[in-house]
């Protein structure tokens, strides 16, 4: 199975209503003093908006622009740089600090020269478009690559008496955006997801089933699913459905699914049932006890002192009885 550019465009789509970051497409994404957004986005794909989206080949190189918004009131440094993408233990999209894949692939044309980074001096209000070059190496995977351009503020800045800006105050809080950048290497695809681990787990008195789903394959896999609940008599008790999430190429997350309709106590069996590719299913089992809640055991508790209340009554009169007698 090869990539090709309808496949690609419809898992954009579909990685897009997933929404990660909720993240509004056809804006430029922006936090504090700073915005950032592609500057050639693809008229026939919304996504590439906010988004760089590239399909290529090993040892191809990509030339692309960036803009960098200066969104505050005064002057400001910023820093501009690549980074590699991964995913948050529950699956959330997240930005890593070592450069192996994309963060490395990426420099920016300074001079004659290519540099791992940008800094950037913006006036309030202004935009600045900048280059930068993604080459795809020799022994890149074939498959699918995250990373994200950052930028990152550094300082306000004031003007000296030549004309020259300074950094007036160094930032401590710091403010990064990010425009994602998703890379699809052409070449032979393959979709493995693994189910370790299945188990649950009690949070500030609330029960969550635990998934552990792990990428053996080269393109990110968007599972889907439920957990399916029975008591003891095999009755079908109830129904949770298990939240879509991206697991990444070689990535694991451990996703935990909130089970609301938790009965008083008993034992149960749950079945999750985890879908994705054309249909291949994995399913794991766990068998478990649900302790009396407080209401419960109040409510035994008052059944046990009925019962033994209406024995003692019951002794009682018959004691009566056998002295009349």
């Amino acid at each position: 199975m090869r990539y090709s550019k309808k496949a690609t465009l419809i898992s954009l789509v579909l990685l897009g209503l997933s929404a990660l970051l909720g993240l509004n497409p056809v804006r430029a994404i922006s936090f504090g003093a700073l915005g950032i957004q592609p500057a050639n986005p693809d008229p026939t794909q919304s996504l590439s908006r906010s988004w760089f989206i590239y399909t290529t080949e090993i040892g191809q190189e990509i030339k692309d622009q960036v803009n960098v918004i200066n969104l505050a009131d005064g002057p400001v440094r910023v820093r501009v740089w690549a980074a590699d993408a991964t995913t948050t233990s529950d699956g959330a999209y997240t930005i890593k600090e070592e450069k192996a894949d994309i963060g490395a692939w990426v420099t920016f044309p300074i001079g004659q020269k290519l540099k791992g980074e940008r800094i950037l001096d913006l006036k309030a209000g202004e935009t600045k478009t900048i280059n930068f070059l993604l080459k795809v190496p020799e022994n890149a995977e074939v498959g699918d690559h995250m990373g994200a351009i950052m930028a990152q503020a550094i300082g306000t800045l004031k003007e000296t008496e030549g004309g020259k800006a300074e950094i007036e105050t160094v930032l401590n809080v710091v403010t990064r955006v990010g425009a994602r950048v998703y890379l699809a290497v052409s070449g032979e695809i393959v979709k493995i997801l693994e189910f370790p681990k299945f188990s649950l787990e009690k949070r500030d008195n609330l029960f969550y089933f635990v998934l552990t789903l792990k990428n053996q394959g080269n393109v990110r896999i968007e599972p889907k699913g439920e957990i399916v609940i029975k008591n003891i008599l095999e009755t079908k008790n109830n129904e949770v459905k298990i939240p879509t999430r991206v697991v990444f190429p070689k990535d694991e997350i451990v996703l935990p699914v909130k089970w609301e309709k938790t009965p008083s106590f008993g034992k149960f069996t749950a079945r999750a049932s985890v879908t994705y590719g054309t249909g291949e299913t994995l399913t794991r089992e766990l068998a478990f006890w649900v302790p009396p809640s407080r209401t419960a055991l109040l409510g035994i508790s008052l059944g046990i002192v009925s019962v033994v209340g209406f024995l003692v009554k019951r002794k009682r009169r018959s004691k009566k009885r056998s002295h009349r007698l």
